[in-house]
């Protein structure tokens, strides 16, 4: 397996800015924001931490490679530092493409066929809210036991976020009761919590829905999805308008552990050109408070940049 170093990611940015010159730091312990001094800084990305909630970022840009560094389990990515004036929202890019082809057509029969396995399932047909289960484990999203991939959002999170974007459907609720990857989706504003298994399978499929039918989509995922392939394509069609980091500390209904991963909402539309936005939302409120509260707890979503 090739692995994949700091001069490969220095060769990638020379040539997306077509600069010899440009060089590339590395930190590869916990990184301290007032101690980045050069233009573009390699960091092990940890968007929960609270050092990433504050109102003046010190970066005006994330990168994320198209390909893992070294053999970090983390996503690592590359931060463009910003100028001191900088007020703006910081923008997301993909560094470099990869070569191999890539089959979305794959990824859809996967989640269908899995669909018609779950909508039988006793966890989906007879899903009892706040039901403990797997109490002393840590959540296990993205094993291949399905099982495991029948998660509610928990009540007071999902208003909350209804709150902001006013969703009028949900392709994929705890019972289902059509195969969304075959069909219409019927919303104009849909919340997805999908199957981590097959977030890319849902993400792909709300930008075709929204450039069939002018939709957009709120899709919650694990943050090391912005490692995969299919992020990648998404980035690059055009069909990200956003992505909002949350803060640890949420707690799935029927889990008594918090999830030992970052969350991201990926806010999917039509087609656009420009960068997608970046923005980092604590959204808990009063039932999970902070010890150590940040500048961004509970701040309005800026949504009209973007134009939702």
């Amino acid at each position: 397996m090739t692995v994949y170093k700091r001069e490969f990611f220095e060769d990638l940015l020379q040539k997306k800015y077509n600069n010899k010159s440009l060089k590339l730091n590395v930190r590869k312990d916990k990184m301290i924001f007032d101690e980045i001094k050069d233009e573009y800084t390699l960091v092990v990305f940890r968007p929960s931490f609270s050092v990433y909630f504050k109102r003046n970022l010190p970066f005006s840009k994330i990168l994320v490679p198209c390909q893992r560094f070294e053999k970090s389990p983390w996503c690592c990515c590359i931060l463009k530092k910003s100028c001191l004036n900088f007020t703006g929202t910081p923008e997301l890019e993909v560094l470099g493409k990869r070569d191999s082809p890539f089959d979305y057509e794959k990824l859809k029969i996967k989640a269908s066929k899995d669909y018609e396995i779950m909508k039988n399932m006793e966890e989906c047909k007879n899903y009892e809210h706040r039901k403990r289960r797997n109490e002393n484990a840590a959540f296990q999203a993205g094993r291949s036991d399905l099982t495991t991939q029948v998660i509610k959002t928990p009540e007071k999170l999902l208003n909350r976020l209804n709150k902001t974007f006013k969703f009028d459907h949900d392709p994929c609720p705890i019972k289902p009761d059509y195969d969304c990857m075959k069909s219409k989706w019927k919303g104009k504003m849909n919340y997805v919590n999908p199957p981590f298994k097959h977030s890319g399978a849902f993400a792909l499929r709300a930008f075709e829905q929204s450039m069939k039918y002018s939709s957009k989509t709120v899709l919650i995922v694990p943050v090391s999805g912005m490692l995969t392939r299919w992020f990648q394509e998404l980035v690059n069609s055009g069909g990200l308008h956003a992505i909002v980091f949350l803060r640890d500390g949420i707690s799935f209904d029927g889990y008594k552990r918090k999830v030992p991963f970052c969350l991201n909402l990926l806010l999917i539309g039509p087609k656009k050109t420009g960068n997608a936005k970046i923005y980092f939302w604590d959204i808990i409120g009063e039932d999970m408070k902070r010890q150590i509260p940040t500048t961004h707890d509970d701040y309005p979503l800026p949504l009209k940049d973007i134009g939702w």
